[in-house]
């Protein structure tokens, strides 16, 4: 399978939250010798990114150098969500003549585009990193020159220079980046530390995708390099954890609020029933007015909920974010290998998925504490295996998991890697 280059246009929708869509065509062939029945294609992206139709079936796929077929895949965006990553893919499952399953797959990167559009440039902005390349920098128009072919009236705000870009996501944060002529250094800042992410991410992208075609490095230079050389942010990221688990503690509150008003409804509500089932009934003794009470109780009490539970959904995507940051700038501040990398997001995953029993701290805090124990510890041996069963359960504060990650962290500075 292999996908073609990938455009951006507004979305033909009725849905005002919708903002644009992209069709990512994939073409499909099969050089086996004997025809295909029932090939299923499935299409996954992340939030706010989503599919008009995750799943495509073809009846058959035919053998040999055929027609390519081509299956659209529309992928589109929706507004007041923070964009947590670009990257999507599209698995093919199918069964050989013989009974044995297969797979194949292609990954994309969804344009950025799609989720951000160019704005004058913001001069002033909290949150800051700086990254230094061993190149000269490019032109910010033309290393972003489709955003600029989505709006190209905003060419007249850039300055003489084309140092500064400033983007919106739909969601209404803002992002900058900044360069000088004279290093290869170049500053990204936001309103908010989880605007950071995606910008910095796609920055770093491009970069590397500019400098290692043919013509822009020569034979004699060393590879292209992307170095974080300041103090990790890890305050800011700890104050997205902080928000996160303020939102849980909250929302078990109220769920449990919810289970006992519900429990005294129903209590109420058989005795008025019990009541008036008899033929002479007695005498209500206010009991209306407590079944009353308790109903619009429950009535607040499920609103409340319902808007905590948005509220827990916002700052899981911003710790998401962040997270996602955090990891990048881990990778760019050790300079870890691919391998590195990925096993530290395997124990520090940016996936936040909370569940009533179980949620992110709890999960990563004792994954985390695996790692230290055992690829990042500081012993020679890295057999370590423990009799007693880790218990999850949410923690009443993050200051634990705080300190794993910090541990890591210094771990990683003073040179060790989770691969020896």
């Amino acid at each position: 399978m292999r996908q073609v280059p990938l455009t951006c246009e507004p979305a033909d929708s009725d849905d005002a939250s919708v903002i644009s869509a992209v069709v990512v065509r994939v073409f499909i062939t099969y050089s086996g010798s004997v025809t295909l029945e029932n090939v299923t294609l499935v299409g996954s992206c992340t939030l706010p990114v989503f599919l008009t139709a995750d799943t495509v079936v073809l009846p058959s796929l035919a053998s040999g150098n055929r027609t390519p077929t081509i299956v659209p895949f529309t992928f589109r965006a929706r507004v007041h969500e923070l964009p947590i990553s670009l990257g999507a893919s599209v698995i093919a499952t199918y069964t050989t003549p013989t009974g044995e399953p297969r797979c194949a797959g292609c990954e994309v990167v969804l344009p950025f585009a799609m989720i951000a559009e160019v704005i004058p440039p913001v001069k002033t902005s909290e949150f800051k990193i700086t990254l230094d390349t061993n190149r000269s920098p490019p032109l910010l128009t033309s290393l972003f020159e489709d955003l600029f072919a989505m709006r190209p009236r905003m060419l007249e705000t850039m300055n003489s220079g084309g140092t500064v870009l400033s983007v919106r996501y739909q969601c209404g944060l803002d992002a900058t980046v900044l360069f000088s002529k004279n290093s290869g250094r170049f500053r990204v800042q936001s309103s908010s530390f989880e605007g950071l992410w995606l910008f910095t991410d796609e920055l770093v992208r491009r970069l590397a995708g500019l400098y290692s075609l043919r013509g822009h490095q020569g034979p004699s230079e060393e590879p292209f390099a992307v170095d974080y050389a300041e103090p990790l942010p890890l305050q800011e990221y700890f104050e997205l954890i902080d928000e996160h688990l303020r939102c849980r503690a909250q929302l078990r509150v109220l769920s449990d609020q919810l289970t006992n008003r519900a429990q005294q409804f129903r209590i109420i509500e058989k005795r008025l029933l019990v009541r008036l089932k008899d033929r002479n009934p007695a005498p209500m003794q206010n009991l209306e007015l407590l079944f009353d009470g308790t109903y619009h109780q429950l009535l607040h009490l499920a609103e409340a909920t319902e808007i905590v539970q948005q509220q827990l959904r916002f700052h899981g995507a911003r710790l998401a974010a962040g997270t996602r940051l955090l990891l990048l700038l881990l990778r760019l501040r050790f300079g870890l290998n691919a391998e590195d990398a990925e096993l530290i997001e395997a124990h520090l995953s940016p996936v936040v998925n909370d569940t009533p029993d179980q949620g992110w701290e709890e999960r990563t805090d004792a994954a985390i504490t695996h790692l230290l124990r055992s690829s990042l510890s500081k012993e020679t041996s890295k057999d370590v295996r423990s009799s007693n069963a880790v218990q999850l359960v949410c923690p009443t504060d993050a200051s634990k998991l705080k300190k794993h990650i910090t541990l890591v962290a210094d771990r990683l500075h003073k040179g060790l890697r989770p691969i020896r």
